[in-house]
């Protein structure tokens, strides 16, 4: 009899559950996400809009190919509603989506507004419910958040962040490489100390 494999939801729960065991683990965050593109605005075709020269560098790369989106029921932390209204819990209707306050404006979005989402060669629209104002710092935001069941026939991936302990990275880094051979972790902290030290030395230069 074939095994049942693990949903996202578990692989999740059985990962935070390991962390939570080490004790060298202080913050752990997750989410679904999954590559799509924005092929239409207001049934406008992306083609004629990414490349005017009054839409900013983030709106207009929104517009330029497949990006990272999510779906999630809950409000994000750390994010304000600034127009429109996120969707009621357990909704399940037609699909919309959350944008970047600052992101939709440049491409001219406001709530109510239609998108044509593209993947795995299928096309469908989704409807602007909100713009938010968030920063990427504060936890795990995508440019283009949908209600669930949006992406629902579609394969989805999950993103996980795990801030370790002060001086137990590489304690962390090899438990969870022994538990998990078959998932990629891409060891950050390093990458993102040189970049400062680079920074800081341009500052002071």
């Amino acid at each position: 009899m074939a095994s049942r494999c693990a949903t996202a939801a578990e692989l999740a729960d059985d990962l935070q559950s390991f962390l939570d065991s080490t004790g060298q683990v202080t913050e752990f965050m997750h989410s679904p996400m999954i590559r799509a593109a924005i092929t239409k605005v207001n049934g406008v075709p992306s083609e004629q809009i990414r490349d005017r020269k009054d839409i900013p560098g983030e709106a207009a790369y929104m517009v330029t190919g497949e990006i990272l989106m999510t779906w999630r029921d809950d409000l994000p932390a750390d994010s304000t509603v600034t127009a429109g209204a996120w969707w009621p819990k357990g909704y399940s209707g037609p699909p919309m989506v959350s944008l970047r306050d600052e992101d939709a404006k440049g491409l001219g979005v406001k709530p109510g507004d239609k998108l044509e989402l593209t993947l795995f060669g299928e096309s469908f629209d989704v409807t602007v419910a909100n713009l938010r104002d968030f920063q990427f710092q504060s936890g795990l935001n995508f440019l283009v958040t949908a209600t669930p069941g949006t992406f629902d026939a579609f394969p989805g991936t999950n993103l996980a962040t795990i801030k370790a302990a002060e001086g137990h990275e590489k304690d962390v880094q090899r438990a969870l490489a022994r538990k998990y051979p078959d998932i990629t972790f891409l060891p950050v902290g390093e990458a993102l100390n040189q970049a400062a030290g680079i920074l800081g030395q341009l500052s002071t230069a």
